[in-house]
């Protein structure tokens, strides 16, 4: 077998490969983030993202098996300076992705609260 080589497809997926009939793909199967939020209720950056990861192998296109991949931690700060490709006309900044996973729990936690939302564009703390 030859030396692997790492990339990113077209699709987006990160490969090891090893030939033209066997290459690894890495598979995020849980990604956590975790916030800290300000004592004085100022937007928080504060916190880390961790992605859980497996190498899926193939030949072919045939799904040979599966191992345990890297597990992947950076701080918020750091996802934060960057702008990701989404399949939007433009990269979506990160500031704006993680403002609506805080928006999301806002309104997932009202509702198993049972609290009416106001409606406000400037959001909350959110964690």
């Amino acid at each position: 077998m030859s030396e692997q080589v790492m990339r990113v497809t077209e699709g987006g997926d990160v490969e090891r490969v090893y030939d033209e009939a066997n290459r690894d793909v890495l598979v995020c199967r849980r990604a956590e983030i975790f916030f800290t939020p300000n004592d004085d209720g100022t937007p928080s950056t504060a916190g880390k993202v961790i992605w859980h990861t497996q190498w899926w192998s193939y030949i072919g296109s045939f799904k040979r098996g599966e191992a345990l991949g890297p597990q992947l931690e950076n701080s918020i700060d750091e996802v934060l300076g960057n702008s990701y490709d989404v399949g939007l006309p433009e990269p979506l900044p990160a500031s704006v992705i993680v403002a609506g996973i805080k928006a999301a729990y806002v309104q997932r936690a009202a509702a198993h609260f049972g609290v009416a939302i106001r409606s406000t564009h400037n959001g909350g703390n959110g964690g």
